[in-house]
């Protein structure tokens, strides 16, 4: 097993460890003691509870073809660019590979902020809200949540309100520090996720062997990012309806594209409150929601599209992680197939690099080189083999000619030290980032030091 592994099976056991001196929460069931004073009644979460708003936007008019924000777009809402704070956001969703989690209402991701020397964990439950969004619809969701064993304030309860739906989610979100070796931006792969999650089991779902033994079988679904525009609106502009501190963000997310070739992008508009809990209520969510869809011209501007939210499905039907193999067996173990199921279709590779750091990643599962992609006069160099061989191509090395030749997908190419830009460092062929994409036919994106690549 390597390091790695063994670094995050060790503080996965730290951190079972701290659970049982009560430093982390855990969801409780029907015969937890919380305290007879803890759990508040369904009415009074619902005068409490918070709202998170928001709108899917055309991105075919707000953004540039790079996938970055259209100062166009944002000088028409009155802001100027340079009040916006970007920051980026690495995340992955972890499930089975027929969804088996998101399928009962479940999500759990892990999730990398990359102004933060962690991870979020999420276990998140999901329950639609009857439309229209009334006071009724959400306490009787939330009386339901109650008797299913979900503890507030353990589970932070939200309606994630979108254009036509909305729903009731009580989310469990627990911060781990990043092990020794990981960078911001570093995701998990799947076996130590599985830890991760086995780790911080609250003891209901300890109780029920369907839960557990689904993350026995659980895959990366990405990874994927997204670029988070966000400014105080209320010290921009002028917003009468919208109640307390607010923070108007614009998620861009940057995904493969249905085709499997290329990239797309999921635009999400949202009003964030860090005072919704204690002054917002139903009556200020909607009129804030009416001003939040008017603010950004609504469907009749093309800005809006009539839809709700589409990031968790997205990724996870793009991402399906079928190319993995489940957490809990080990590489060279496979399963039977159950008689009578359509073997799974391969699904698009991933691979993920970083300028100077010599661990990369194929499909969240992370490998090594010996010498980390660097840059040269502007351009970020790659080592050719660690990368082709990732996407299944076989690599050579002809001494006398001093080339690289790789064979993918039936097609030859062939990398020649002295011509063009492929040079040798410590035994290695390294080519710039864009023979990558011209010559192996791959896809490149790169954000700032970061290089994804797929098939």
């Amino acid at each position: 097993m390597s390091e790695r592994k063994l670094l995050g099976r060790a503080l996965a056991l730290v951190l079972s460890l701290i659970m049982v001196f009560g430093a982390l929460p855990v969801m409780a069931s029907e015969g937890y003691d919380n305290g007879e004073d803890a759990q508040l009644s369904s009415s009074e979460i619902t005068a409490n509870i918070e709202f998170d708003i928001k709108f899917i936007l055309n991105p075919d008019i707000v953004l540039n073809a790079d996938g970055s924000l259209s100062e166009e777009f944002v000088s028409s809402l009155g802001i100027d660019m340079d009040n916006f704070r970007l920051r980026r956001l690495d995340m992955q969703f972890m499930d089975t590979p027929d969804h088996f989690f998101f399928q009962h209402g479940w999500i759990n991701r892990i999730r990398q902020r990359g102004w933060e020397d962690q991870w979020q964990i999420m276990n998140r439950r999901r329950a639609p809200l009857p439309w229209p969004v009334t006071e009724e619809g959400i306490e009787s969701a939330v009386q339901q949540a109650i008797e299913d064993g979900f503890v507030y304030p353990e589970w932070h309860f939200e309606v994630d309100w979108s254009y036509d739906s909305a729903t009731l989610t009580k989310t469990r979100q627990l911060g781990i520090p990043l092990f020794e070796g990981y960078a911001r931006g570093d995701l998990l792969d799947v076996y130590s996720t599985r830890e991760q999650y086995l780790a911080i089991l609250p003891e209901t779902l300890e109780n029920m062997p369907w839960y557990d033994g689904q993350l026995n079988d659980i895959v990366i679904h990405g990874p994927a990012f997204y670029r988070r525009y966000e400014v105080r609106i209320d010290n921009i502009i002028d917003c009468p309806h919208f109640v307390g501190n607010n923070n108007f963000r614009i998620d861009v997310l940057q995904i493969t594209a249905e085709d499997g070739v290329g990239v797309e992008f999921i635009v999400e508009a949202s009003h964030a409150n860090m005072d919704m809990a204690a002054n917002l209520g139903l009556a200020n969510a909607t009129a804030t929601r009416e001003s939040l869809y008017d603010f950004l011209g609504g469907v009749e501007s093309g800005v809006v599209l009539p839809m709700a939210g589409l990031r968790a499905t997205t990724i996870l039907n793009r991402y399906r992680g079928l190319n993995q193999e489940p957490a809990a067996y080990d590489n060279d173990e496979t399963e039977d197939e159950t008689e009578g199921e359509t073997p799974a279709q391969p699904q698009p590779t991933v691979v993920r690099l970083a300028v100077g750091q010599e661990d990369y990643s194929v499909n969240g599962t992370y490998r090594t080189v010996a010498v980390a992609p660097f840059e040269a006069e502007n351009v970020v160099m790659l080592p050719l083999r660690a990368v082709a061989e990732a996407f299944g191509a076989q690599a050579s090395w002809d001494a006398s000619a001093r080339a690289a030749n790789i064979i993918m997908d039936g097609v030859s190419a062939s990398f020649q030290i002295g011509v063009g830009a492929a040079i040798i460092v410590n035994n290695l062929t390294f080519v710039p980032v864009h023979y990558v994409a011209d010559v192996l036919g791959l896809n490149v994106t790169m954000d700032s030091g970061v290089i994804y690549i797929q098939k």
